[in-house]
């Protein structure tokens, strides 16, 4: 007894390690299980797999059927011991894994086991960089990503197909351009809405200056180079895409889907435009900060055409994620915490925040929003806001009159630009509240705009701060915002000076009218923008695309700001404090110009 008992410890000294041990057992069960696979002595059923369907037909023991059930919730029964599994790589690797306690006869082990080493290699790849255990790969570009967009950019690259899902204003487009700067990725496709079309091309010309880019003009195709070569990248609108589907299969091999939220009903003729083009190519990424707009199933819609197949066909998604409804289509995910931890552990989806990338953001970036406007209500100012710009850029009128002209120009403007967008600007600050989880300053400058945003938002229970409330009201409001009790503070343009607190509250500011003074704005920044606050801090300015704002934004010279910022995170970005002499004038121009 003593000399066995003496003998031990000098055994385990002198043999080998736990992790040694360990790893010994772990290849001999290893290649237990692969014998097990070749020549099973005891199976509980089989695994047929249909390639029609690409799917595996399970038919197994009753007790291991519910046993299969538990495992897989998309599973489908089709009959008593029947089952039907999408042959997914994950899929693959869970059916493999599940058949080390189960051993099934299979009739295609090698879809089986390429599905399944494809898989594991996939989710190490993607575990590697989302941990940053990897090194980041060289762009030749004219201005250099921050790490967290180069990261975006590699993943996408890695997974064929990412949905990023970035806070607002940290720079999506930025990653889908680095994501270019790889030249095995082009020819490449941007899909986008509208507005955005434009923004495109001047962000790719200020990172990628040697790239061809072309906006697709016209809905119906045309010949774009006299040679017929296609350009490097291709800018199209959602509305053009299934005009041009025939023309773009087979060419491009990447496409960024900017606001692709615009794909989340399967029915739509761009839908089916989308998909087409996405199965043919290489990469495929989608952009927006707001995937998803009401049911679960629109998820799936979505990752259909990013990354086919993720998530099992849609039947097995639903059964898997959704709740139970009569209608499919309203259908909604079950528990979005675990499912959201799913997306990013499959590296399927990548979403940062401000406070996440902060180390990266200088302390203040500047961000221009397009935002839609009311056709309608602009068009009621046309025929006094012509008139009056007439007589301020005539040379026969008075001074007198041309001054009096100006300011009446300028206020008309003003009012019906912040009136046209008012709804919109609401809806962009009630996404900026659910998504960052933390109050917004609002400012503007027109009672009537305030009323539309009240009207909208009362909900968040807004506040306000501006020249028409008593000192009492104001700092009941103020407290009320400080407190947690109201999500939105309104603020006018020219008020607040001397309020401080707003910095321990929130990093989100957002310019919901504009004012021609840069010095104004800068103080509207400086209220949450001061000493104590702890985030970097995001200041967004709403534009319009018609009325008074882009000339606004142009005499500002925010946009510019904007890519200074990249350029040089340090410097002092705003010096002027006085607006432009000519600003009205220049206003006139451009209103008349767009006129004729």
């Amino acid at each position: 007894m003593s000399a066995n008992h003496s003998t031990g410890p000098h055994h385990f000294a002198d043999g080998p390690s736990k992790d040694a041990v360990d790893h010994e057992r772990q290849a001999s069960g290893r290649a237990l299980y692969q014998s097990v696979l070749k020549n099973p002595k005891r199976t509980f059923g089989k695994a047929t797999y249909v390639p029609e369907s690409n799917e595996w037909e399970i038919e197994v023991e009753p007790h291991v059927s519910m046993r299969m059930k538990q495992v897989f919730n998309k599973i489908q029964k089709i009959r008593a011991r029947t089952m039907r599994l999408s042959a997914t790589d994950e899929n693959c690797r869970d059916l493999e894994w599940f058949m080390e306690r189960y051993p099934l006869e299979i009739s295609d082990p090698r879809v089986l086991e390429d599905g399944a080493r494809k898989y594991d290699k996939q989710a190490e790849a993607t575990w590697n960089i989302l941990q940053g255990n990897y090194t980041p790969p060289t762009y030749e570009m004219v201005l250099p990503p921050r790490e967290y967009q180069s990261q975006a950019a590699l993943l996408c690259y890695t997974t064929k197909g990412l949905l990023l899902a970035d806070d607002l204003g940290l720079g999506k487009t930025v990653s889908g351009i680095t994501l270019l700067a790889s030249q095995d990725t082009l020819p490449a496709l941007i899909v986008v809405p509208t507005h955005l079309q434009v923004h495109w091309k001047q962000q790719i010309a200020k990172f990628l200056p040697d790239l061809d880019v072309h906006i697709v003009k016209k809905k119906a195709p045309y010949q774009i180079n006299k040679d017929g070569s296609m350009p490097d990248v291709l800018v199209i609108t959602y509305y053009k895409l299934a005009d041009w589907v025939d023309t773009l299969a087979g060419w491009v091999k990447t496409i960024v889907f900017d606001e692709c939220q615009e794909l989340r009903r399967s029915t739509s003729g761009k839908y089916k435009a989308a998909r087409m083009l996405a199965e043919a190519s290489s990469w495929v990424l989608g952009l927006s900060a707001t995937p998803i707009y009401n049911y679960g199933i629109e998820f799936w819609n979505v990752f259909h055409i990013i990354n086919p197949g993720a998530l099992g066909t849609r039947a097995e998604f639903l059964r898997e994620w959704c709740s139970h409804s009569y209608n499919v289509e309203k259908s909604k995910i079950k528990d979005p915490k675990a499912f959201g931890s799913y997306l990013r552990e499959k590296g399927l989806l990548l979403r940062r925040t401000k406070a996440e990338v902060g180390r990266e953001l200088p302390p203040l970036t500047r961000v221009v929003e397009e935002v839609d406007s009311d056709a309608e209500v602009l068009s009621k100012a046309d025929d006094a806001a012509s008139k009056l710009a007439t007589i301020l850029l005539s040379q026969d009128t008075s001074k007198e009159d041309r001054f009096t002209a100006a300011g009446q120009f300028d206020t008309k403007m003003r009012q019906v630009t912040g009136l046209a967008k008012a709804p919109f600007v609401a809806e962009f600050v009630r996404m900026l509240v659910e998504q960052n989880e933390e109050p917004v300053v609002l400012f503007g400058w027109h009672r009537d705009v305030y009323s539309i945003w009240m009207d909208r938002l009362k909900d968040l229970n807004p506040v306000m701060f501006t020249g028409s409330e008593t000192v009492n009201q104001k700092q009941k409001n103020l407290e009320a915002f400080l407190n947690g009790d109201s999500k939105v503070l309104f603020m006018s343009l020219r008020s607040g000076s001397g309020v401080d607190g707003l910095q321990h509250v929130t990093s989100s500011v957002v310019i919901g009218e504009l004012d021609w003074s840069p010095g104004a704005l800068e103080q509207c920044v400086g209220r949450v923008n001061r000493d104590g606050q702890e985030k970097p801090v995001f200041v967004y300015y709403l534009m319009a695309r018609d009325g008074a704002d882009p000339v606004m934004i142009d005499v500002l010279g925010v946009k510019r700001q904007q890519i200074e910022g990249v350029r040089d995170p340090t410097q002092n970005l705003v010096t002027a404090t006085t607006a432009d002499p000519d600003h009205v004038r220049k206003l006139a121009e451009a209103y008349l110009k767009k006129k004729k």
